[in-house]
């Protein structure tokens, strides 16, 4: 991805962290509420809820 990413993606935001990891942190945050990632998996796994895997599957018909 880094060759994806622009010079402002890798500026801190007020907390400190890259942009770019903020986002991706927020966007899996949203997954989790919306029931498409599993809110119980150990820290640093993203995991598809059953839900997630059934919206996958529709997506793919």
């Amino acid at each position: 991805m880094k060759d994806r990413l622009t010079e402002d993606d890798f500026e801190p935001v007020s907390t400190g962290e890259e942009r770019w990891w903020n986002a991706t942190c927020w966007e899996r945050s949203d997954l989790v509420k919306e029931g498409l990632f599993r809110d119980d998996s150990p820290r640093g796994v993203w995991e598809l809820s059953d839900e997630g895997r059934t919206f996958v599957t529709e997506q793919v018909k």
